[in-house]
Formats: C-alpha cells, sequence, structure tokens
C-alpha cells in the first residue's frame, strides 16, 4: 500500500526565520493558483512545509545560492528558491502518472519563472553535475522511490556541493521501533511491486552518514494515523554537511 501525504508538523528552528517563511508561504499560494485545477488543492496543503524548507535554506545560504532539488517532479520546492532570490534547478524523471497528466503545463510554469529543469533519472543515469555546483542539494519525499541503492547517488550529492553546502531532506524510512521494522522489511518486496519501487525499510540517517555527509540537524516522526498505516509513516527530516577529507 502507497502511503498517504499528510500535512507536516515541523516548525521553524529559528524564531527569525518566521518572516521569511511567512513571505514564501505568501508567493507559494498564488503560484499554486497557476496549476492545473486537478493540482490546486494538493500544492495549497504543501505550502507550509515547502516555505519552512525554503527558508531554512536561504537562512544559511542567502539570496542567490544555487539550489538543485532532487526527484521534485511538480511540486513548488524549486519554485518556492526562485521565489526566494536563490538559483534552483529541478532533476527528475518525470516518469510517474501525476507527471504524465499534469507536468508538461506544470514544468512550463516553472520554467517560464526561472526553474532550470532537468529530466534525468539519477539512478539509472547518474547525477551529471561538476564537483562544486550546488550551495545546497535537496530530496523530499525522494529516496524512498528510487529503485537501486541510493549510495552512490548520495555520494555523488556530496560532491557537487560547494565546501560547506549542505544536503535538506525529508524522506520515509526504516523505523527504529523493533515491531514496525520487522513489518516494513515484510511488506517491502510487495510494497515495490504495487507502488513503482518503492522502499518502506532504507535506513535513511546511516545512508547519509556513509555517504560523506555530518548530520547537523535531524528530527524524527512517527505520522499521526492508524496503527497499520506505521509501516508507511515513519520520517527522518534532517540537514547535513559535507564532510571534507582529512
Amino acid at each position: 500500500m502507497p502511503h498517504a501525504r499528510r500535512e507536516r508538523t515541523f516548525v521553524p528552528a529559528a524564531s527569525d526565520g518566521t518572516k521569511a517563511e511567512h513571505e514564501i508561504a505568501q508567493a507559494l499560494r498564488e503560484v499554486a493558483l497557476k496549476y492545473p485545477a486537478g493540482l490546486i488543492e494538493a500544492q495549497l496543503r504543501d505550502v507550509r512545509r515547502i516555505a519552512f524548507h525554503v527558508s531554512l535554506i536561504l537562512l544559511r545560504k542567502g539570496a542567490g545560492a544555487p539550489v538543485c532539488d532532487l526527484g521534485g517532479g511538480v511540486g513548488m520546492f524549486s519554485l518556492g528558491c526562485v521565489l526566494a532570490g536563490m538559483e534552483a534547478t529541478l532533476v527528475d524523471n518525470f516518469s510517474d502518472p501525476v507527471n504524465d497528466a499534469f507536468g508538461k503545463d506544470v514544468l512550463e510554469l516553472h520554467r517560464n519563472l526561472g526553474v532550470s529543469v532537468v529530466s534525468r533519472d539519477v539512478i539509472e543515469q547518474g547525477i551529471d553535475f561538476p564537483p562544486d555546483s550546488f550551495e545546497a542539494v535537496t530530496t523530499f519525499d525522494s529516496m524512498e522511490h528510487w529503485h537501486h541503492s541510493p549510495k552512490k547517488a548520495l555520494e555523488r550529492m556530496r560532491a557537487m556541493l560547494k565546501p560547506g553546502g549542505t544536503f535538506h531532506f525529508l524522506e520515509h524510512g526504516l523505523s527504529p521501533e523493533p515491531g514496525i521494522a520487522q513489518w516494513q522489511h515484510r511488506l517491502n518486496g510487495v510494497q515495490q511491486r504495487i507502488a513503482g519501487g518503492c522502499h518502506l525499510d532504507r535506513p535513511i540517517e546511516q545512508l547519509v552518514r556513509d555517504a560523506g555527509f555530518e548530520i547537523t540537524r535531524l528530527d524524527h516522526d512517527q505520522l499521526a494515523g492508524p496503527k497499520f498505516m506505521q509501516p508507511w509513516s515513519y520520517l527522518y527530516e534532517g540537514v547535513a554537511t559535507r564532510m571534507e577529507a582529512a
């Protein structure tokens, strides 16, 4: 069973980000109304989460910072970055049903507002950017959909970050609760067959550390909902910094 998207409950890390977050949210609501009718409601529900993450990067990196969003699809995160004065590159293979139905119009909106759109499967084709290209790289609800191990992609993401660059992630993954984790392992094969290769049991924290990142912020969250949904609803939300070789 594929997981259902729910309202995020994360709050800003610092009070000085509130104004920026509010302004970004207002701009995103206006842009959401330009989406195809079938997507507007979902985009409006996601404004708060996107505004939080955009403001977090803006406060750390400043206007003009180049940001790469991997697997963002038809979502508004890349748009939020350009609305906040940063440079945004969106990388996705745009192959899921939502992209098939609405991608053409939505991606044209992205391009018109200044987002650089790259159609590429980051697992099958790799990530093709020079070293030290970005101040920040992001993945949101993306890694669980990568069909093969994300190890090489994460290592490449580290390389394409500038020194001191940050990796921002919000991903479903392996629960630390043994009972839930056991069900995640049991259901993972079925999940991959019926949900486009989606993985339930990836140890997100360990994967990020093993790729050469130092995690500087990490929150865990078991989303509220029926008990039977717990294998699909454990979240890792964090920020990691590119570690330099000794």
